[in-house]
């Protein structure tokens, strides 16, 4: 069986996850953290108050990042697999394919058509070519070395 959710605090239940399916997988979705702190903050979680402001999810962001590393360690390198958010949207059939192989499940055309399923939440369900893409400018390295403004280009 597979399940799929991809609320913001899942990252503290992959140490549990990985003791009680010692053969599973989860599934780590990498997002440039400019990306996923503005999605975040504009996004309507039923979450209390946790999510209010870009520095607390800042924090959230930092946690986020020891404890998956504490998690790769303690569950193993095989149980945890990275997938960048930018590559999947940005040529899906073939970053899924490759993922698809590195777990040794088989492809399938329904695959490449997901978002066609039951979704309870729109985010879910949409194409992966019309998924939510960079949104904080240009994201080629300015003359100072930032490779991102400070201002958001666009919202949902």
């Amino acid at each position: 069986q597979r399940v799929v959710d991809k609320m913001p605090f899942n990252f503290s239940l992959v140490g549990p996850a990985c003791a009680l399916f010692p053969d599973g997988h989860v599934i780590h979705t990498q997002r440039d953290p400019q990306d996923t702190a503005w999605s975040m903050f504009t996004a309507a979680f039923s979450l209390p108050n946790l999510l209010l402001n870009l520095h607390d999810i800042g924090r959230l962001h930092a946690l986020h990042d020891y404890l998956m590393g504490q998690w790769q360690e303690r569950c193993g390198p095989s149980a945890i697999v990275p997938v960048r958010y930018e590559a999947l949207t940005a040529d899906f059939d073939v970053v899924a394919r490759q993922l698809l192989e590195s777990l040794g499940l088989e492809w399938s055309d329904e695959c490449a058509r997901f978002f066609e399923r039951k979704c309870s939440r729109a985010a879910t369900c949409r194409s992966a070519s019309r998924s939510i893409k960079v949104r904080w400018g240009d994201p080629r390295p300015t003359p100072s070395g930032s490779s991102r403004s400070a201002t958001p280009t666009s919202r949902r």
